[in-house]
Parts: structure tokens; C-alpha cells; sequence
């Protein structure tokens, strides 16, 4: 479950540091592997 498109991802996520950034509470390294 994401709150954000993968349109919004593909913009934010080299952008932000995997292991800090979370989802619903969730290690985002576990949500989206990169």
C-alpha cells in the first residue's frame, strides 16, 4: 500500500534515503527494491 503514484515515485525516490524513508510505519527498503 502506497500513498504516493509511481509517477511521484519515480520523481521523489532517488531523492530520499531508502532505509529512512517509510510507508504506513514499514521500512521503505521492504516496500519498494530498488
Amino acid at each position: 500500500m502506497r500513498k504516493l503514484s509511481d509517477k511521484q515515485w519515480s520523481i521523489i525516490e532517488p531523492l530520499l534515503p531508502r532505509q529512512d524513508f517509510t510507508i504506513g510505519g514499514r521500512p521503505r527498503k521492504d516496500d519498494r527494491q530498488i
